[in-house]
């Protein structure tokens, strides 16, 4: 006799993991959400694909780009072991700020990140450690799907589901199927900044409202000076991602995402704050969706970069 399945909206505890490419991705596209599924006492997990300096160390591409004699390779290797382990402890300390503290790093190169055997293995090695209930990472196609490290990572993060589910070579653990994957809407889902990204833009199916959940993700992205986040960017950063896609969905701020699999449910997926959101006056919708909190956090208006 089949099991009768059970459509309740949530078990009890969910095994989350996060596979974002650069460090700050690993909270910063979906850290409110993180933090909702930490607060009700999930094991979230963040892996780190790339070290990424070598594309997002700000600092350093300036100093390149800037400096009137050319570094040498020698200097650039050394600025960028220096850097990657600024950007470690930057990264760190932003997920404490969240409350992630199983942090993962695969510590790659991201002038050149390509899918290898040895990357699909490493992650579906992961995957088969922690095996999960609910992954997330970017959408495929961000930047066109085409040399940009977050499709790279999604792509490999397919191959790696994938790989867990078979009857591996040289590997007896027990097979992983991930019952649910999300891509992340952010940055994806706004606007397409060339034609190939216009050709297969995502179309997001759900949003999470994390307005309780701002004051953290500055606090958060102030700790990115490496990229220079911290301070007016931070606060820029929220009200116009952030808060465009809560805007959208009529709340201060929210986080936007794709499922992978089509949902099964019992009943049609209808919450209880759609139906009380059906007959509010429109008072209360503008009062629920025009807070504005990055301009409340204090920040120290400072140049220095350790």
């Amino acid at each position: 006799m089949n099991k009768k399945s059970d459509y309740s909206t949530l078990p009890s505890k969910l095994r989350i993991l996060l596979i974002g490419a650069h460090p700050t991705d690993a909270f910063d596209n979906a850290g409110g959400t993180l933090i909702h599924h930490i607060d009700r006492g999930d094991d979230v997990t963040c892996v780190v694909m790339t070290h990424g300096v070598r594309s997002h160390s700000n600092v350093l591409l300036d100093e390149i780009l800037t400096s009137d004699v050319a570094l040498s390779e020698e200097e650039i290797e050394e600025k960028t072991q220096f850097w990657a382990r600024e950007k470690n402890r930057e990264v760190v300390d932003a997920c404490e700020i969240m409350g992630i503290k199983d942090l993962r790093f695969l510590v790659m190169e991201d002038d050149i990140f390509l899918i290898t055997p040895e990357l699909v293995r490493k992650l579906g090695s992961l995957i088969l450690d922690l095996r999960p209930d609910v992954i997330i990472t970017h959408y495929p196609f961000e930047g066109g799907g085409i040399a940009y490290a977050h499709a790279t990572t999604a792509h490999a993060t397919l191959h790696a589901i994938h790989y867990a589910s078979t009857a591996r070579q040289g590997d007896s653990r027990k097979i992983h199927r991930t019952p649910q994957l999300y891509y992340m809407g952010i940055p994806s889902a706004g606007v397409a900044l060339s034609s190939i990204e216009a050709t297969f833009h995502p179309k997001v199916d759900f949003i999470v409202d994390c307005s309780d959940t701002m004051d953290r993700k500055v606090r958060a992205l102030d700790q990115i000076r490496s990229q220079r986040y911290a301070g007016p960017y931070a606060r820029k950063r929220i009200e116009t991602v952030d808060g465009h896609f809560g805007r959208l969905a009529g709340m201060a701020y929210a986080e936007p995402f794709m499922r992978h699999t089509v949902q099964v449910c019992h009943y049609l997926p209808f919450t209880v704050d759609e139906q009380q959101r059906g007959n509010e006056t429109q008072t209360d919708r503008f009062a629920r969706m025009t807070p504005m909190v990055g301009q409340g956090i204090p920040y120290e208006e400072t140049s220095d970069v350790r």
